[in-house]
């Protein structure tokens, strides 16, 4: 894993559900995609009147402008357009505006993911991703748009599609990206499902030192807090990561695509040419709010059963963030076509339930969720927030899951890093999260990192030297 030298912080506080207006503090950029009277899609300035819209869109690049380091990008599309339709001007119209940043996020991207592997190592995932690909596009050929779930994944790829074509319109070179700006836009998606896919196809893995990279594993977070007198719930993640992944992007999409869609609108933290939010964090008219803390695989034997043949992490995310309803169908959604990668505690917490000003909560206002290649566990976790607060920290909750994944031979061999209760994380948690009744106490919290100096961090050590974050 990489080193963690940075961190992203993403919290939200609700006492009621709103929708906040979207604020642009620079200089933005924005565009819309036509349907022109030949029957293609072109980019035209925002300026310029057309009544064949199907997107438009702005992107306010504060990565450098601004003070908070941060891009924002909204995409809106309309209604009048079919899915697919929508989902590619989406990606057009998105990779048009942010292609240098992709451009620059693919340099770093793959620089850190594959500066120091093999050709063969990183031939074999790309095979991998690319049979798996055409699996998936041979189903949403097969369905057709019959069945609203097969429509909502060849939404996506039609998004992805879309993305790539907006770099090359753009102006995107292909020297920019290993030569290929469509497989280098698929290999970035598919960036957290490659860490399974790795050991399923490197059971004894990649010439690293493989037993001190897991135990550097494990980014993330989250924490779910209802207020002493349940009048406001505080959801929260936190990403530690490298300098290469510097490029973070916060994106409002709008796209009524019918066909079983819960959530035309979705908000979620990511970065440039990402498609799903690889921080984790997503916020959804539908109510749901989806917050996830990825869960190191420790033992790749339950990775042997992996197959191409299967709907990758990465769109099962994404189509269940448009299609659920509540934290059980969430848990139905993402299950299906269950490819075994980008192993995640899903948190989904559902707003509808949450009545703060009648202080009460109802069942599954909180539904945690941890995937395994063969199956998906989950229970609801409204009665641990009820006593309050739910921690996550990249350590599985159930033990079926901890068995799967190789967590109690980890803890034999190397003692309580890999324990749930004993981690360093778990106690911070135990020690501090207790006591947090405001929104500024709970990103002080989140934002806690004082690994050089706290007692209980020496909990987290790698040979006996502090790693980073804890």
């Amino acid at each position: 894993m990489r080193r963690n030298v940075f961190s992203e912080l993403l919290l939200a506080s609700f006492s009621l559900v709103c929708v906040a207006p979207i604020a642009f503090s620079v200089q933005r950029t924005c565009n819309k995609v036509i349907l022109s009277a030949a029957g293609t899609m072109e980019v035209i300035p925002w300026e310029r009147v057309q009544a064949q819209v199907v997107a438009k869109g702005c992107f306010e690049d504060g990565i450098q402008q601004g003070s908070t380091g941060w891009g924002k990008l909204v995409i809106n599309t309309t209604r009048t357009n079919s899915m697919d339709d929508q989902a590619w001007a989406a990606g057009l119209l998105e990779g048009y505006l942010t292609s240098l940043r992709i451009k620059q996020r693919y340099q770093s991207w793959s620089h850190a993911t594959f500066g120091n592997q093999t050709r063969e190592y990183h031939d074999a995932t790309e095979r991998y991703v690319q049979r798996q690909l055409l699996w998936v596009r041979a189903q949403v050929e097969k369905h057709d748009g019959a069945d609203e779930y097969w429509a909502h994944v060849g939404a996506t790829l039609a998004m992805m599609d879309g993305l790539s074509e907006g770099v090359r319109v753009a102006g995107g070179q292909k020297k920019y990206f290993n030569g290929n700006i469509s497989r280098a836009i698929m290999m970035m998606n598919w960036d957290y499902d490659l860490f399974e896919i790795e050991g399923h196809l490197f059971p004894n893995g990649t010439g690293k030192k493989v037993d001190v990279q897991r135990r550097k594993q494990g980014h993330c977070r989250a924490l779910v807090k209802l207020a002493a007198d349940m009048s406001e719930l505080f959801l929260g993640h936190t990403t530690w990561e490298s300098y290469a992944m510097m490029l973070p992007v916060f994106k409002w999409y709008n796209m009524p695509l019918g066909k079983g869609t819960k959530s035309v609108s979705m908000s979620m933290s990511t970065y440039p040419g990402s498609l799903m939010s690889q921080q984790d964090f997503c916020m959804m008219s539908s109510g749901l709010v989806v917050i996830s803390t990825t869960l190191p695989v420790l033992d790749n034997n339950v990775l042997a059963g992996l197959s191409p043949q299967t709907v990758p992490g990465w769109i099962r995310f994404v189509v269940a963030n448009r299609m659920a309803s509540s934290g059980p169908d969430y848990r139905t959604i993402i299950g299906k076509e269950n490819s075994g990668s980008y192993t995640n505690q899903f948190m989904v917490v559902d707003l509808n339930k949450f009545h703060g000003k009648e202080r009460r909560l109802d069942s599954n206002t909180l539904t945690v969720i941890e995937q395994l290649p063969t199956k998906m566990v989950s229970t609801d976790a409204t009665p641990y927030l009820l006593q309050g607060y739910w921690p996550s920290y990249n350590r599985p909750f159930f033990p079926e899951v901890s068995i799967a994944l190789g967590y109690p031979a980890a803890v034999s061999k190397y003692g309580e890093f890999w324990d749930y209760q004993r981690y360093c994380g778990a106690a911070i948690f135990r020690r501090d999260a207790a006591g947090i009744q405001s929104l500024d106490q709970f990103e002080k919290f989140l934002r806690y990192n004082d690994y050089q100096h706290d007692s209980l961090c020496a909990l987290c050590a790698v040979d006996g030297k502090p790693v980073g974050a804890c």
